[in-house]
């Protein structure tokens, strides 16, 4: 069903009016009507009927011409419907019942809205034509009641039900207490119920006319006929005024509506409407002319209270209230141009027009009474006072006491306009067109009057406390005048009350005070004191007035350009604090305000106990209650409809053009909108506010556009916006398929211009071609030599340092005693240090490429600079240098981080300061402070007594190949990469490095690097014992090789230690209850975490420790390990530093308090066949024959990485993958198990190109393992 969603607002009760009548209020004028005739609805008509939708549905009118449907922005007509006297909706809307001359039945809605109609007249138990009119109908749980002139019927869903009432009179239907009652003059008063009619009163009921309205009134029943009004019970009684019963039977009533407060609308045929009270007094009565001319059919009350009336051509909607009503002076044949609203002590008003002066006062009957005066012309203000009033205008000024015109004071041909009282002086004085005219009594009945001239024009005026009389005008400032008995004299003002901007003033006075408006903005004046601001305003002022209690200021603002025409003006009122300092700013929704034109005259009296507002204009005279009035709230976004279609978005060809309509779903408050619009692809800019609300769109180009519009009430408020987007279609020029066809046609052309030229260039290509081959021959022969060199020399110099660090690592120390061993130790670290050198360009060039990795890991600083000392002693204590150590009390005992990186470059500082400071001392210090709980700032500093650095040397020095200028005049040899690598490092570790220094003061070369705290471990081996430890290990490995080599290292701590080589076995064995397990990440029959949990699942007493063993190292593994229940992680290769920092970190999580420190020394370096050599001595049989085993088993896991990548086998690859990674980790070569875990990665990942190309270096890689093994064997033999 069709269910506009617009909201029908009307002008008082749709804006937020408080349900407070005012009809019975004196000083009332006509009430506000809005006409919708054929202009308006588009089809001439007579009204009979109205429903109004349930929800927010619009309202549906009955006409002799077809349905009519309002849905508060536009009438829609449906002629196909047929006549209709009688409309009502079912509860939920779906259906409308109706009911016509003639005919009767229901209408339902299809999918688009349109309505279609069911007649029920084929159901008819007797002819149509004795149905006569149906005059109302109403759903209820047993079907569809119709009561029609003579018979009431039930449409039960099958057939119709007839309840016949022959007589001379019709039946006359009510609606009472939720409920269809009809009143039938020959046998009485019935309610329908579910089963149909039920008598309810048969005596005292009128018996030539029928009843139009029943209510209750002090618990008895009354209804209202042509008779007046009545009770029913428990006799019949008349309740009603003469007057009322005179009105009702000359008019003949047609229906009966409740209004607030008790007041009701008795409309009539002929006679217009009667409001009356509570007590069915008519407190006003709204006649059939104007207006209201013509016969009225109906009337109802809407959803938002206001008041409709169905007439013959035209519908007609008042303001309910009687809140606001507009004062008609009808014997002024002339514009009622309002020059003046003057209020009297006794409220009464005087008001100016063009014409005529009136006096409004209240007449004997309580109402208003308007008493014009022809014989007064062209005047412009009126000062009335007790028993005296003065009349300021053409010539001058006219004294009038006690109704009669006492003396006349000659303005000497000017014209008086404004007018004040000094006071309680006897003293007056009138604003002239080029001066003022004095006027003043020396005695009663003694008057004397003088013209002062060159004093500027006011038409307001007010007394401060202290006397001094402040004028305004609307052309000029505000001014301040110390009165005189002389004259007058100007009163300097602060400059933002005499500025240009000052214009147009207004000045009010009050009972201790005035209240100054100088062009938007509002001053309190108060004696010597400077102005108060009391507020800005959003607009200029034209008029004001200050309520009867002096707490409120009644203002019209004038917006000017920024509000539609005829609706520049709007009323606010201005709340003052007692405190005179506070201020708080409404503004009002007057109704009908346009129709006064421009405002210019404002005036408050006081009546029946509340303040009346005047409002004059240029067009008409209103009335309004201020206290009832609501303020502007923003309007509700505006509805933007394309044709017919409704939709929010269209797709256009590019030679068509877009109308849009922009309408406001408040369809009273239309007149008083603009709007403000966006347009353009990206939006843009709001436009200025404007009238338009049609849009047309065209010869724009193709692309996607956005179109915004909001409303902007008078005063500024703006909505929320609404959009509507469309597309323009590119034209067939400029379309896909155009820009191929250019496309084929250019490729035409090109080909042929390119065979053209091709036969050209051929032969220069030729020669080119032949030049460019013996050039890159010539490159490619040098670059190849190039690279044998290096290959050569790399050869040369890697394998006798390969010798030397090998051999360091490899010989058995433990029958030295603990100087050698100490001494030994020395050399390996040299022979480490000396093969890191070797690196730096290689290390440099990585770190320029990014691909250089950290390896963090536990370390201990004071290991770390022992180690710094030992490698640079021999240096320093040659060089005669003392190097001095010092490690800080703030630097924790451990922490995380690539100590290799570290310690390369505090020896580049070390070594750097040695060479260029070959006296003084050395002092290597370190500090640190905490960030957080878990990171420190650890901070190296190196410092030398050397000759010091310029700055400008400061940082070129850290660039690579840059040498300080001292290094080049002393001939100290380098080659300028040390502190470039240094440098990068720090950057890659997340530091910095730097230099402070001062020509010969030294230098000062510092590291600082955030690095995480790792957890406290005492290196206190020789209180360590086997009883600190747990006594009995579990090995689950499927790899011999690795069980071997992590049972020797445990072996070596006191472990006795047991064997698996699968998950069954090791299930097997936790019948011996280990104390700790080592479990292999991947296994073939089952994975680490899932043998874990099992074991977790197996043992519940003294379960067991629990450490993964697997040549990953990733977080993900070893979350996952953790998660399946483990107690560590060890990652391959294992040594003994790691071995011990798992078994500890494992105690620490179960219980930190059995924890005790057994973590062996760490080594930088490792021999690639001591595994093997501990794997054969456990074999009992040789190296060269373990050697050859283990070479066998990796070269047919090679070929099962083959076979799996050939038939693209994720697990099968991946498998293979991992298990070599472990056998390089056994022989500790870190780099090729990271690139055999990179495979198997890539193996998981399915990205086999890559795979199979890493898996042919990696080929590579073993053989020069090998290779390098077998060396090594033949060399140690």
């Amino acid at each position: 069903m069709l269910r506009v969603c617009a909201a029908l607002t009307v002008i008082l009760s749709g804006l937020g009016f408080r349900a407070q009548a005012a009809w019975d209020v004196p000083f009332n004028g006509d009430p506000i009507v809005e006409i919708f005739r054929k202009q308006q609805t588009g089809v001439a008509y007579t009204v009979y009927a109205a429903a109004t939708e349930p929800g927010n549905g619009p309202l549906w009118f009955g006409t002799d011409h077809g349905l009519l449907v309002f849905d508060g922005l536009k009438w829609t007509h449906h002629p196909d419907t047929g006549s209709a006297t009688a409309l009502a909706f079912t509860p939920d809307g779906h259906q409308l019942i109706f009911g016509s001359w003639c005919d009767l039945g229901w209408i339902d809605f299809s999918p688009d809205g349109r309505p279609r109609v069911h007649s029920l007249r084929e159901h008819l138990p007797f002819p149509a034509t004795e149905l006569q009119a149906v005059r109302a109908c109403r759903a209820s749980p047993n079907g569809f009641f119709y009561v029609a002139d003579n018979c009431v019927l039930r449409w039960d869903g099958a057939k119709l039900d007839v309840w016949r009432y022959p007589g001379k009179q019709r039946l006359f239907p009510i609606e009472f207490e939720g409920a269809l009652w009809f009143h039938d003059p020959q046998s009485g008063l019935y309610s329908i119920g579910p089963n149909g009619p039920e008598r309810m009163f048969t005596d005292g009921l009128p018996r030539d006319t029928g009843l139009f309205w029943l209510g209750r009134k002090d618990g008895q029943l009354i209804g209202i006929s042509n008779h007046g009004c009545w009770t029913l019970e428990p006799r019949p009684r008349c309740l009603s005024p003469r007057e009322l019963n005179e009105f009702t039977a000359q008019y003949s009533v047609i229906g009966v509506v409740e209004l607030a407060r008790g007041f009701r609308s008795v409309a009539t045929l002929t006679g217009g409407i009667a409001i009356v009270d509570s007590d069915f007094k008519i407190v006003r009565q709204i006649p059939s002319t104007g207006d209201l001319q013509g016969s009225l059919y109906g009337q109802f009350r809407g959803r938002e209270n206001d008041l409709w009336l169905l007439g013959e051509d035209r519908l007609l909607r008042l303001e309910s209230t009687g809140a606001t009503t507009r004062i008609r002076l009808d014997d002024d044949p002339r514009p009622k141009f309002t020059r003046f609203i003057s209020v009297a002590p006794d409220h009464s008003l005087w008001v100016g027009t063009e014409n005529r002066l009136y006096h409004l006062q209240r007449a004997e009957n309580g109402r208003l009474g308007a008493a014009a005066e022809t014989s007064v012309r062209q005047l412009y203000t009126v000062l009335a006072e007790e028993n005296r009033t003065w009349l300021a205008g053409f010539g001058g000024v006219i004294l009038r006491e006690n109704g009669r015109d006492e003396k006349r004071f000659d303005g000497n041909g000017r014209h008086a306009f404004g007018m004040v009282r000094l006071g309680q002086t006897d003293r007056w004085v009138a604003s002239l067109n080029g001066g003022w005219m004095d006027i003043s009594r020396s005695a009663p009945g003694q008057w004397s009057s003088e013209v002062r001239l060159n004093l500027p024009f006011f038409e307001s005026a007010a007394l401060d406390v202290d006397g001094a009389l402040w004028t305004a005008s609307p052309a000029e400032p505000p001014k301040k005048w110390i009165v005189q008995p002389d004259g007058f004299t100007p009163v300097a003002l602060p400059p933002l009350l005499t500025a240009a901007e000052a214009a147009p003033s207004i000045v009010v006075a009050r009972a201790h005070d005035a209240i100054v408006v100088a062009g938007n903005r509002v001053y309190r004046t108060r004696g010597a004191a400077p102005p108060l601001l009391l507020c800005k305003l959003p607009a200029h002022a034209v008029a004001g007035a200050v309520s009867t209690d002096q707490q409120r200021l009644y203002l019209a603002l004038n917006h000017g350009t920024t509000a539609p025409a005829g609706y520049q003006d709007s009323i606010s009122v201005l709340e003052l604090a007692d405190n005179g300092r506070d201020a708080q700013l409404r503004h009002l929704v007057v109704p009908q305000l346009h129709t006064v034109g421009a405002i210019n005259r404002l005036a408050i009296n006081r009546t029946a106990g509340a303040d009346l507002l005047w409002i004059g204009g240029s067009d008409a005279l209103l009335q309004t209650r201020p206290a009832e009035l609501p303020e502007w709230s923003p309007p509700a976004p505006p509805m933007i409809t394309a044709g017919a279609s409704g939709r929010t978005h269209t797709t256009l060809d590019y030679s068509e053009s877009l109308r849009l309509r922009v309408t406001s779903p408040e369809i009273t408050l239309r007149p008083a909108l603009r709007y403000q619009t966006q347009f353009g692809p990206d939006g843009g800019y709001w436009s200025a506010p404007g009238d338009v609300t049609s849009f047309e769109f065209s010869n724009l180009r193709e692309g996607r556009y956005s179109f915004a519009v909001r409303a902007v009430n008078p005063i500024g408020q703006v909505s929320a916006p609404s959009y509507y987007s469309f597309v323009i279609l590119p034209p067939w020029y400029r379309a896909t398929g155009a820009y191929v066809g250019y496309a084929a046609l250019a490729s035409l052309g090109l080909f042929g211009a390119l065979r053209y030229r091709e036969r050209r260039i051929r032969a220069r290509n030729l020669e080119l071609q032949h030049l460019v081959d013996e050039r890159t021959a010539e490159l490619v022969k040098a670059n190849a030599a190039k690279d044998d060199f290096l290959a050569s020399m790399s050869h040369e110099i890697r394998n006798p340092m390969n010798g030397v660090v090998g051999l360091s690592a490899a010989i058995d120390i433990s029958h030295l005693d603990e100087e050698g061993r100490y001494r030994f130790g020395l050399l390996r670290h040299c022979a480490t240090h000396l093969a890191s050198l070797l690196e730096d360009i290689l290390d440099f060039s990585k770190l320029q490429a990014g691909t250089i990795e950290l390896d963090p890991q536990p370390f201990a600083p004071a290991e770390l600079l022992d180690a710094v000392s030992a490698i640079t002693s021999p240096v320093s204590a040659a060089a005669g240098v003392k190097v001095e150590f010092a490690l800080g009390p703030s630097v924790p005992p451990r922490l995380i981080g690539d100590a290799r990186r570290i310690r390369q470059v505090l020896l580049n500082y070390v070594s750097n300061a040695i060479k260029y400071a070959p006296q003084g001392d050395i002092d290597v210090t370190v500090w640190a402070r905490t960030v957080g709980e878990s990171n420190a700032v650890v901070t190296f500093a190196v410092s030398d007594a050397g000759p010091g650095i310029p700055a400008e040397e400061q940082e070129r020095i850290f660039e690579k190949f840059e040498r300080g200028a001292g290094a080049r005049s002393n001939r100290i040899p380098g080659t300028g990469m040390g502190l470039a690598v240094c440098r990068r490092l720090a950057t890659k570790m997340g530091g910095t490095a730097w230099v402070e220094s001062s020509p010969g003061e030294g230098a000062t070369f510092y590291l600082s690097v955030e690095l995480p705290i790792a957890a406290p471990v005492t290196l206190d081996t020789a209180t360590q014992t086997v009883a600190d430890l747990p006594k009995l290990a579990l090995i689950v490995d499927d790899e011999d090789y690795n069980l071997v080599t992590l049972a020797t290292m445990l072996e070596r701590r006191g472990f006795q230690v047991l064997r698996a080589a699968n998950g069954d076995a090791a299930l097997a064995a936790l019948a011996q209850h280990p104390d700790v397990v080592f479990l292999d990440y991947d296994m073939p029959d089952i994975t680490g975490p899932a043998l874990a949990r099992r074991i977790r699942q197996t043992v519940q007493q003294r379960p067991p420790l629990i450490i993964a063993t697997t040549a990953y190292s990733t977080v993900e593994k070893r979350r996952e390990c953790l998660a399946a229940g483990m107690d560590g992680f060890l990652s391959k290769p294992v040594g003994e530093e790691r071995l011990g920092t798992a078994l500890l970190e494992a105690i620490q999580t179960r219980s930190p308090g059995d924890a005790r420190h057994f973590v062996l020394p760490s080594r930088d370096s490792f021999d690639p066949l001591e595994n093997l050599q501990t794997l054969a001595r456990q074999h009992a049989q040789t190296l060269e024959a373990e050697l050859a085993e283990f070479s066998a088993s990796a070269q047919g896991e090679f070929e099962e990485l083959h076979a799996g990548l050939a038939a693209s086998d994720r697990t099968r690859s991946a498998r293979a993958a991992h298990k070599l990674a472990g056998r390089f980790g056994f022989l500790h070569a870190a780099a090729i198990m990271k690139r055999a875990l990179h495979l198997e990665r890539l193996c998981q990942q399915g990205d086999w190109t890559a795979a199979r190309l890493l898996a042919t270096e990696l080929t590579q890689d073993w053989t020069a393992l090998h290779d390098t093994l077998a060396r090594l064997n033949c060399e140690s033999a």
